[in-house]
């Protein structure tokens, strides 16, 4: 019995490997979530403070923003140029999540605010 399992393993085994394969390709599709976030909006934002993560600003900032409803907004950058184009004022991108309409904001170039 053993023999005849292996010779037929060593015929089919190819088809196996396909059939694994088309598997494991069929349960990425069915089971991968939904498209990320859209884009909304570009919006230029208040700035309430800023400040150096972990004691260096060379690492990234902290920043504290004012949300046009008067909320506090805390986000984290650590790309450089960003960070570097931070005043009074930053450039937040908008992306709302199309399938649980989540908000969330990033941190942008302020070229992408521009009026």
């Amino acid at each position: 019995r053993a023999v005849s399992a292996y010779v037929f393993f060593r015929q089919w085994w190819l088809g196996f490997a396909c059939a694994l394969v088309m598997a494991l390709l069929v349960v990425f599709l069915v089971f991968r979530s939904a498209a990320g976030p859209e884009h909304v909006a570009y919006v230029r934002l208040p700035v309430v403070s800023t400040e150096a993560l972990n004691g260096d600003e060379r690492n990234g900032i902290f920043v504290n923003l004012l949300l046009p409803d008067g909320q506090n907004l805390k986000l984290t950058e650590t790309e450089g140029l960003i960070a570097a184009s931070i005043s009074d004022t930053a450039c937040v991108e908008k992306l709302k999540t199309a399938d649980t309409g989540a908000v969330s904001y990033r941190l942008r170039r302020p070229e992408r605010c521009a009026d």
